[in-house]
């Protein structure tokens, strides 16, 4: 049997649920795994900082759909923007996604 290692993301995600799986962080647990998903594309070397904005490196898919997601997001900005947007523009899309699946529509 062979044992996988969770990524950041997935390892927040199961942290801050319950016995009912659902979220007890009272704050926004998005936000966290947007800084998740930034931290491993850095970690990836796909994305690096520059006075506190994001730099695209490198867009081949990782093989994983957040992150391949998140580069797809950063590919189309106009220009560098800072972390703090970043996670912001990433946890509100996610939110957006999940009231989505909630009312019954499939992406």
């Amino acid at each position: 049997m062979t044992q996988s290692t969770l990524t950041l993301k997935e390892q927040l995600a199961i942290i801050s649920l319950n016995r009912k799986g659902r979220s007890h962080i009272n704050s926004f647990p998005h936000y966290g795994l947007a800084g998740a998903i930034l931290i491993e594309l850095a970690d990836k070397e796909k994305i690096r900082l520059k006075d506190d904005k994001v730099i695209l490196e490198n867009q081949k898919s990782t093989g994983d759909v957040a992150l391949d997601t998140a580069i797809g997001w950063l590919s189309k900005a106009t220009k560098p923007k800072k972390v703090k947007s970043w996670i912001s523009k990433m946890g509100m899309k996610q939110r957006k996604v999940k009231s989505l699946v909630r009312h019954g529509i499939s992406l």
